[in-house]
């Protein structure tokens, strides 16, 4: 008896190689984005102030204040002007309150940086045109004019000539002050006497210097510069 004729073998189909099929990145409106800000006009609501409060607490200065501010809100551009927000302060009675704040920080800055607006307009986060125009708004020119006054006349008056050298390669901060030409004109005078007090020995610039670091106490480096800066070398 013989077998059972076999079937004919299947024909087995190739789908080829697996693709590495990575997930694509939504697009069009499936695409997720960062919640949108709020109009600025939800700050009017009467609840609103406990969280306004928050912002006003937080911030040390306008420019702070605006900026946290512009991160969650919107008004008319993408960041948020003064015109916008003080009109807000007003309204729940927040805005004299954040002013004499910063009024007061201005005024510790003032006297911590030693009327160095360079220095003041970092630690703000302002530029000094606008620190200086909003220490105006906040009736603080008298107060840095006096003390600038102060600073002014430690520098020009003291006895130490480092401290003196040490100002001269502040050429910003002595336009701060306003005696950039005051220092310079006596600083000159006072090093050019001092250099003709030197016995005859002294001959070369190399000899004057160290001779009149040493007898001075005056530090080289600083002397040499403001002998270079004031042509006298």
């Amino acid at each position: 008896m013989q077998p059972p004729p076999s079937s004919p073998p299947q024909k087995i189909w190739s789908l080829g190689k697996t693709k590495n099929l990575t997930a694509q990145k939504p697009r069009g409106r499936f695409v997720q984005v960062e919640p949108g800000k709020e109009n600025l006009r939800v700050l009017f609501r009467p609840e609103a102030k406990k969280r306004l409060s928050h912002f006003v607490e937080s911030a040390r200065s306008q420019t702070e204040l605006l900026s946290h501010l512009s991160a969650q809100f919107r008004g008319e551009n993408e960041l948020l002007t003064w015109q916008e927000i003080a009109p807000i302060l007003e309204y729940h009675r927040l805005l004299e309150l954040f002013e004499n704040k910063e009024r007061a920080a201005l005024s510790a800055g003032l006297l911590r940086y030693r009327c160095s607006l360079d220095k003041l307009s970092k630690a703000s986060g302002a530029r000094p045109d606008a620190l200086k125009k909003r220490m105006g708004e906040l009736s603080l020119k008298e107060t840095f004019d006096k003390l600038r006054k102060r600073f002014a006349t430690e520098i020009l008056e003291t006895a130490n000539i480092n401290h003196q050298l040490r100002a001269l390669t502040r050429p910003g901060y002595l336009r701060d002050l306003g005696i950039s030409s005051s220092l310079k004109r006596q600083l000159s005078a006072k090093l050019k006497t001092l250099l003709a007090q030197l016995p005859a020995e002294f001959q070369t610039k190399e000899m004057q210097l160290l001779e009149l670091a040493k007898q001075h106490r005056l530090d080289k480096k600083l002397l040499l510069l403001a002998l270079q800066q004031l042509n006298i070398f």
